[in-house]
This record gives C-alpha cells, sequence and structure tokens, in this order.
C-alpha cells in the first residue's frame, strides 16, 4: 500500500520520465488493497510482493537516487 500511496504523490514529469514502471498498475494494486481487501486473494498479493515487485525494485532505487539524492535506502 505504501507504495501505490507514494505514486500518489510524484509529479507527473517523473511517470513520463520513467514510463518503464507501471505506475497506474500500482496505484491500482494500493486501490485493491484499500477498498477491497477481504476479497483479495492472499495469492496474488503473494505474488506481487515476491515475483512483480522484486524486478521493479532496481529501476525503482535508481530513480529514487536521480530524484531525491540525499535520501537513505
Amino acid at each position: 500500500m505504501i507504495i501505490g500511496d507514494a505514486t500518489r504523490h510524484l509529479p507527473p514529469e517523473v511517470e513520463t520520465r520513467y514510463p518503464e514502471v507501471p505506475w497506474a498498475k500500482m496505484r491500482g494494486m494500493r486501490n485493491v488493497l484499500v477498498h477491497e481487501y477481504p476479497w483479495t486473494s492472499p495469492r496474488t498479493l503473494w505474488d506481487t510482493a515476491t515475483m512483480n515487485l522484486p524486478p521493479r525494485l532496481p529501476a525503482l532505487e535508481r530513480i529514487l537516487a536521480k530524484t531525491h539524492p540525499n535520501s537513505k535506502k
């Protein structure tokens, strides 16, 4: 949920500059968790956390380093 919430506060130019990141899907997953959590499949949550998110982490870390150079991991 935190990642989805954070994407809602990104300047539009960040999303435009990094189209390889599925920003809308991340926001969508947040919305599913917040509004439909009782009906969300545990398998969907597990797959997102273990299969979908890890390949995105290097790109997200690079973006964070470029947009917020003084932030810590």
